[in-house]
C-alpha cells in the first residue's frame, strides 16, 4: 500500500523528493493528513528517519494522530482573533471616551472663561465704589463703617483674584495662551521679583534673601511675563506659608545638564512628601481651606501649566534643615 493511497495531500511526485531529503538529512518531520477507510480525514504528524545496520539501509516512519492538538491550535487561533477584536473595540471606545472628555473639558473651560469675564465687571464696580466710599472726605465714614468697607474690599479682591486665576487656567486649557520665548537675564529677573514682593514680605515680617548675584551672567529661554507670573506666585506662597520671622531665599544656577534653575526656598513647616503630587492639582489647598490664609488653590496648577507651555520643568523638595524649595528650570540661552 502506497502512502498516497491513504494521504489525500500526497502524490507519487511528492514522495520521491521527500525520500531523497530523508536520505540526506536522515530525519524528516512533517504534518499531513490521513484518510480512514470510512473516508474521514484526520491530521497526523509523520517522523521519518534512516538507520543503517550491517550495511543495510532501513527507513522508519512514525505516524501520530494530532487531531486534538490541531483542534487546540484552532481554538487558540479563534481566541487570539476574538481577543484582537475585543482590544480593537475597547480601543475605539477609549478613543471615543477621550474625545468626549476633551470636548467636555473644552466646553468647561469656555464656560469658565465666559463666566469669569461676566463676574469681573460687577466685581470691579463693587471694589471701585468701596474705594470711593472709603476715600470720601465730604461724607466721611465712621470707624465701624470703614472696617466694613475694608472687609468688602478685601473679600472682593480675593474673589477677583480667584476669577482671574480661573480665567488664566481656562485660557491655558483652551490653547488661547500665547508664548513668546526670549533670552532673559536671570539676575535682573530675580532682582525684579524681590523688589515687587518686598511689600508683602514686610507686612508679614519675612526676610527676602536675594542670592541672584550667584546667577550673574546666566541667561535662560522663557516668556518674560509668564515666568514672572510663575515666580511671583511661588514667592508669594513661600511668604504666606512661612514661619514667623522666616526667610525666603531666591537663587539661580546652571544644572549638570546645561539648564538654568531658579529656586525659591522657605523656612515654613511644609507638607509631607506623600502630598507633593497634590500640590499642582486644581482647587486642592491641602487642608488649608478653612485657614486664615487666603488662596484659590489653582495658583500652582497655573504655574505648572505655564512652565510646561514654555518648555520648562517645575518641582519641589524638602530642605535639609527646614521648609521646602520650589524650583523651575528652562533651557540656557
Amino acid at each position: 500500500m502506497y502512502v498516497w493511497e491513504f494521504d489525500p495531500d500526497f502524490s507519487p511526485e511528492a514522495w520521491f523528493p521527500m525520500w531523497e531529503r530523508l536520505r540526506k538529512t536522515k530525519l524528516v518531520n512533517m504534518e499531513t493528513r490521513h484518510q480512514r477507510k470510512d473516508g474521514t480525514i484526520f491530521s497526523v504528524e509523520m517522523v521519518g528517519n534512516i538507520v543503517y545496520s550491517e550495511g543495510e539501509e532501513y527507513s522508519f516512519i512514525f505516524v501520530r494522530d494530532i487531531t486534538d492538538r490541531k483542534l487546540a491550535e484552532e481554538e487558540l487561533q479563534r481566541y487570539r482573533l476574538n481577543l484582537e477584536s475585543l482590544v480593537e473595540e475597547r480601543t475605539r471606545e477609549l478613543v471615543m471616551a477621550k474625545d468626549v472628555a476633551e470636548e467636555a473639558s473644552k466646553a468647561k473651560s469656555q464656560f469658565l472663561s465666559s463666566m469669569s469675564h461676566e463676574l469681573r465687571t460687577p466685581l470691579n464696580s463693587v471694589l471701585g465704589f468701596s474705594e470711593l466710599l472709603a476715600s470720601d472726605t465730604e461724607h466721611p465714614m465712621t470707624e465701624d463703617q470703614l472696617d466694613s468697607i475694608l472687609y468688602i474690599t478685601s473679600s472682593g479682591q480675593h474673589l477677583l483674584s480667584l476669577v482671574n486665576d480661573i480665567l488664566d487656567l481656562s485660557k491655558i486649557e483652551t490653547g488661547n495662551t500665547d508664548v513668546t520665548i526670549e533670552d532673559l537675564d536671570v539676575k535682573a529677573l530675580i532682582t525684579e521679583i524681590c523688589t515687587m514682593i518686598k511689600p508683602q514680605a514686610d507686612t508679614q515680617y519675612i526676610t527676602i534673601d536675594n542670592q541672584a548675584s550667584n546667577g550673574s551672567g546666566l541667561e535662560m529661554k522663557a516668556d518674560y511675563k509668564k515666568v514672572k507670573q510663575v515666580l511671583l506666585n511661588i514667592v508669594s506662597n513661600a511668604i504666606k506659608y512661612n514661619s514667623e520671622n522666616g526667610t525666603v531665599t531666591l537663587s539661580a544656577y546652571k544644572t549638570d545638564d546645561g539648564k538654568v534653575r531658579i529656586s525659591i526656598s522657605d523656612t515654613g513647616d511644609g507638607i509631607s512628601e506623600e502630598s507633593f503630587h497634590a500640590l499642582f492639582e486644581p482647587f486642592n489647598r491641602l487642608g488649608q481651606e478653612n485657614s486664615i490664609i487666603l488662596g484659590t488653590g489653582i495658583g500652582l496648577t497655573i504655574c505648572k501649566q505655564l512652565v510646561e507651555l514654555m518648555g520648562g520643568n517645575i518641582g519641589v523638595f524638602h530642605n535639609p534643615d527646614k521648609g521646602m524649595t520650589f524650583w523651575v528650570e528652562f533651557e540656557k540661552a
